[in-house]
């Protein structure tokens, strides 16, 4: 379990304005733990906008104000996260007519739905089935699904830097799969990339192994060395599933499943029921444990203005149990 741990390091480095100074260079250099980082969301909403992105999803979003607080209020309230997309290399000056969106809703037997929107209240209207009944229209797509790539340049320029070549690299090879898209979190660890609706989030790519990572997702071989982890878990949860892909991989994605999960203020366990390889044989089953680990103050973000302390779920035993999980 060695390439989950964090490590520590004294914070050298300067705040917003120091000369050169790369959030994405830095963690690297301090080793930062990526695996439990992923966005704890379990619905999206996806919106087409090719220009116009502010340093923000919310500011940049280019709807009427009163009926962009009710989305993002709407959101908020179903654990829903907004992201803007655009084909990459789209930079146009203008605000699309007709905007694509798409919903995704990881409780839906069919968890993505596609349409399109030539009003606010339209896109309003959209983001409101999120959290309510699976729409009949709504499909399950077939791997790698919705292939999202960070390139948010105004939130954090490492995210420009690393994702623009990462997002053309993987639209080379699934064009119509692949999106930039606003912040995803985790500017340090960039190019980040997002899979939907596996919800798969990989960091620290660059054009090879972004391609390397994503053809291992789809053809059910997981590949953990860069994964920040699954959407809409706690980041204990994610740990745990790493540390199964890592001990007993290559597994496909939806190999695991969670049967239990405790955390207290210094320490976590979680049980997993990991599929075999065999239709017929019965299931493993792991129980994992660990500890929070709080880091010294870094600079996490390169506009970041001040030093800030990270928190991480540490594993630190895996064992595996006989007959089935309680």
């Amino acid at each position: 379990m060695g390439d989950l741990q964090p490590t520590a390091a004294p914070p050298t480095e300067g705040l917003e304005g120091t000369a050169g100074f790369r959030c994405s260079v830095a963690a690297r250099a301090r080793g930062d733990q990526m695996v439990g980082t992923a966005p704890e969301a379990r619905r999206w909403l996806l919106v087409e906008q090719d220009a116009h992105w502010g340093r923000t999803t919310w500011e940049g979003l280019e709807v009427e104000a009163a009926l962009a607080v009710e989305m993002q209020e709407h959101l908020e309230s179903v654990n829903g996260r907004l992201q803007l997309i655009r084909r990459p290399g789209a930079r146009p000056d203008r605000t699309l007519a007709t905007r694509r969106w798409c919903l995704v809703d990881v409780d839906w037997d069919r968890p993505v739905l596609w349409g399109t929107a030539t009003t606010d209240a339209e896109l309003l209207e959209a983001a409101r089935l999120l959290g309510g009944p699976c729409p009949p229209e709504a499909v399950r797509p077939g791997s790698p699904g919705i292939v999202l790539v960070c390139t948010h340049g105004r939130k954090d320029v490492c995210c420009a830097i690393h994702g623009r070549p990462v997002a053309s690299s993987l639209a080379a090879l699934w064009p119509e799969e692949t999106w930039e898209t606003t912040h995803t979190g985790g500017d340090r660890f960039a190019a980040n990339v997002i899979l939907l609706p596996d919800g798969a989030v990989y960091g620290g790519t660059d054009p090879g192994t972004a391609v390397a990572d994503l053809s291992a997702h789809t053809d059910g071989r997981v590949d953990p060395t860069r994964l920040r982890g699954r959407c809409g878990e706690p980041q204990h949860v994610q740990v745990a599933q790493a540390v199964a892909l890592q001990e007993l991989g290559p597994l496909p994605w939806g190999a695991m499943s969670t049967r239990r999960e405790e955390a207290g203020a210094e320490r976590w366990s979680v049980d997993l029921a990991v599929a075999s390889g065999s239709s017929d044989a019965p299931p493993r089953h792991l129980r994992v444990t660990g500890r929070f680990v709080t880091t010294e103050p870094h600079q996490l973000t390169c506009r970041a203005v001040a030093l800030k302390p990270s928190t991480h779920a540490v594993a630190e035993v895996v064992e595996e149990i006989e007959g089935e999980l309680a």
